[in-house]
């Protein structure tokens, strides 16, 4: 358990790194480098880091299984839903997913 805390962590910092990091370069290829914010490219090195360190942590005297399952799967998951969520994307496509009442499962 000791080791799966700071994997999911940093699963989340870097999830979250992903999301700010898609804003920044669009930011970049909307309106060149006057419209990218120092702030969000600080955050983005700020939980990329953050996550790098915290994945290292929890890898520490802990093998690699359980880190690293544990970080692969709260990545995408985390920065699949704060893209969502945050910057007010929709998921597109003809077929769009539905939730079932079996846990949540795309349909």
């Amino acid at each position: 358990m000791r080791a799966v805390l700071p994997a999911g962590a940093s699963g989340v910092a870097f999830g979250i790194a992903s999301v700010l990091s898609k804003a920044v370069l669009a930011a970049l290829t909307g309106g060149g480098p006057p419209r990218v914010s120092t702030t969000a490219g600080a955050m983005v090195v700020a939980f990329a880091a953050g996550g790098y360190l915290l994945g290292q942590l929890s890898c520490r005297g802990a093998g690699l299984a359980a880190p690293l399952t544990t970080l692969s799967v709260v990545n995408p998951l985390v920065a699949a839903l704060a893209g969502v969520v945050a910057p007010g994307e929709s998921v597109g496509g003809a077929a769009r997913p539905r939730l079932s009442g079996r846990g949540g499962a795309a349909r």
